[in-house]
C-alpha cells in the first residue's frame, strides 16, 4: 500500500500533487483506472449520490480530471464531483494498491469464483467444466460474476393460513423454472424464451453425443444489439462468459 500523508490541511494543488505521486509510484497510467483510500481527519461533509453526506471519515474513490481542469472523485458512478466542493482540507492522507497487490487480489477473487462455481454445479450437469475447472482454471479466469434467475425479494406475504413467505423474483415464469429444474433432473433437452420491452431472453439445454448435459442462459437487447453468454450452472444459477 502506497500512502501520502498531510501533516497541514492540504490545499488543492497538493491533493492533486499526491493523486499524480501515487499513480506514477503504483505504476497505473491515468487517473480512473485503480481506486484511492481518502482519509479524513475528523468526520467530514462530502457529496454522494447528488447529496450533501456529513460524518465521513473515509471513502473509497476513483479520480479523474473534469473538462475545466477541476480534480474529481467519484464512487464509480457516472457523475463525479470536484474536491473542492468538500471538505478537503480535512483530508489527512491518500492511499492506493500497487498494481502487483490489485492484480494479487483480483486473481485470489477469480480462483474464488472458480471454487463456487464448481460448488454450484448441478450434479448431473457439466461433467467436463468440472474437470476442466481444477485442472485448467486459468482458462476460466475471465469468467465474471453469478446471476441469480430466481432470487427472494425483500417484501414478505402472509398466506391465508397466517404463515408468510418472501416473494420471489424470476426472470423467467414459475412453469419455466419448474421445467428447466425437470430438465436438469432428468438430462433431457429443453429451451424457452422470454422478451421485455429491451431484452429477450432465451435458456437452452441439451445432452451431447457424449451425454454430457449443458445448458446456457443468453440475455440480448432487442434489435440486434449487444449479447450477454452465461453457462447455467444449475437451474437457477447462471456464471457469465461474455458479452458480445
Amino acid at each position: 500500500m502506497l500512502t501520502e500523508v498531510f501533516t497541514q490541511p492540504p490545499t488543492i494543488e497538493q491533493i492533486e500533487g499526491a493523486v499524480n505521486k501515487l499513480t506514477e509510484q503504483a505504476n497505473f497510467g491515468g487517473y480512473s483506472r485503480h481506486k484511492f483510500l481518502v482519509k479524513f481527519s475528523v468526520p467530514s461533509r462530502i457529496i454522494k449520490a447528488r447529496r450533501n453526506v456529513e460524518g465521513i471519515s473515509q471513502m473509497n474513490v476513483r479520480t479523474f480530471k473534469a473538462k475545466d481542469g477541476d480534480l474529481c472523485y467519484t464512487f464509480g458512478c457516472r457523475r463525479g464531483w470536484p474536491f473542492h466542493l468538500i471538505n478537503y482540507h480535512n483530508i489527512r492522507s491518500i492511499s492506493t494498491e500497487e498494481v502487483k497487490e490489485v492484480e494479487d487480489r483480483v486473481s485470489m477473487k477469480k480462483l474464488t469464483n472458480i471454487q463456487k462455481a464448481l460448488r454450484l454445479i448441478h450434479p448431473n450437469a457439466w461433467d467436463d467444466l468440472k474437470q476442466d475447472l481444477i485442472d485448467k482454471p486459468d482458462n476460466y479466469k475471465y469468467h465474471g460474476g453469478f446471476l441469480k434467475l430466481v432470487r427472494n425479494t425483500k417484501f414478505t406475504c402472509q398466506r391465508q393460513d397466517g404463515t408468510s413467505y418472501r416473494m420471489t423474483k424470476s426472470i423467467f415464469g414459475e412453469w419455466v423454472i419448474k421445467q428447466l429444474e425437470e430438465a436438469f433432473q432428468n438430462k433431457t433437452k429443453f429451451s424457452a424464451e422470454e422478451s421485455n420491452r429491451q431484452y429477450s431472453f432465451r435458456i437452452s439445454c441439451e445432452v451431447g453425443t457424449n451425454g454430457i448435459f449443458r445448458a446456457w442462459y443468453t440475455r440480448e437487447v432487442l434489435g440486434g444489439g449487444a449479447n450477454w453468454s452465461y453457462l447455467l450452472l444449475n437451474p437457477t444459477t447462471a456464471w457469465f462468459v461474455e458479452k458480445d
